[in-house]
């Protein structure tokens, strides 16, 4: 039996499971198992006052074999490595971040610091991407 031949019967046979309702064992079978992944974007924004500044952060989820299911975001996490009650669920892919512009000189002022996972319908989470802005 030659080698397209074999590769033939294979995806016969798939087809065949997948039709006769075992498609969910069977994606648990041939889709790799794993994270999905996020990336993260900031693009600076107009400030709304003359002593803030802001910036529109977006995120788009890659799943890794399983559908995203929703999308977790904090802004000043205790830890971008650990979720809390801090972090919040959506489905959005964007967000708007506004925040004042403290007294202090530009190198001395602490920064605001937004993190977001992905999340797939199994509850995988991705690792965190997150970024700093300081005014």
């Amino acid at each position: 039996m030659t080698r397209s031949m074999r590769l033939a019967m294979v995806g016969l046979a798939i087809a065949l499971l997948a039709a006769a309702g075992c498609g969910q064992r069977l994606n648990q079978v041939l889709l790799p198992e794993g994270s999905p992944e996020v990336r993260l974007e900031r693009i600076r924004l107009a400030p709304l006052t003359p002593d803030s500044y802001a910036f529109m952060a977006r995120w788009a989820g890659h799943p890794s074999g399983r559908p995203i299911s929703h999308f977790l975001y904090a802004i000043d996490p205790v830890s971008v490595d650990a979720v809390d009650g801090t972090w919040i669920r959506t489905s959005e892919t964007q967000r708007a971040l506004s925040f004042a512009l403290p007294d202090k000189e530009p190198a001395e002022r602490e920064p605001h610091v937004f993190a977001v996972r992905a999340v797939d319908d199994q509850g995988g989470m991705s690792e965190p991407e997150w970024f700093a802005i300081a005014g």
